[in-house]
């Protein structure tokens, strides 16, 4: 009425109704009769995005080993900061890799520490290789090649910093010395 005023408290609740979107993405992961590999939700992950932010991608099964051999469905689950859930699934193709008895006499040899790394690899040969120069290849849980190098053995190791340089993901790295191969995974941090 232009003399008098009133006030009151009013209180809004805004409420996260949209649950997210799941993009994902197909991936060929590689293990040896004797060995497994787990993946994460960012593995097969291809995107996924939500208005109020993501706060956890998982996938499930997550661990392959052998018997897997083959395309595998995964379920991908995408959870929003509001707790809305929302899922997809994706193919894990899983490629067995058979080590010849020398090959595995061989990888067996090696150790490789950290892992997990942040900065450095390490490969650790045994004495008899010291002076020897290895063909080393990494790739991705794609398949495909990182990077390919040569590294001469010295103290009965090879240092291997480039992979501070990749992205936070599982790696898989391959050694060639004369007709060997060895094949090793690791997680970079």
């Amino acid at each position: 009425d232009g003399t008098n005023t009133t006030t009151a408290t009013q209180i809004i609740t805004l409420e996260d109704t949209t649950a997210p979107t799941v993009l994902t993405q197909d991936i060929t992961i590689q293990v040896n009769s004797s060995d497994s590999v787990t993946i994460t939700g960012a593995d097969v992950d291809n995107g996924s995005f939500d208005n109020c932010g993501i706060a956890s991608i998982t996938v499930s099964p997550d661990t392959f080993d052998a018997s897997n051999e083959g395309p595998n469905v995964v379920t991908v689950t995408v959870t929003d900061n509001a707790g809305l859930v929302s899922t997809d699934t994706a193919i894990v193709t899983v490629q067995v890799i058979s080590l010849g008895e020398e090959e595995f006499d061989f990888n067996r040899g090696l150790n490789m520490y950290p892992v997990p790394t942040r900065d450095m690899l390490f490969v650790e040969f045994p004495n008899e290789y010291s002076g020897e120069e290895m063909e080393i290849m990494v790739h991705d849980v794609n398949g495909r090649l990182v990077y390919k190098l040569n590294r001469e053995v010295y103290l009965n190791k090879i240092e291997i910093p480039e992979v501070r340089d990749l992205n936070a993901a599982l790696y898989f790295i391959t050694i060639k010395h004369d007709e060997m191969i060895a094949r090793k995974r690791f997680i970079k941090k």
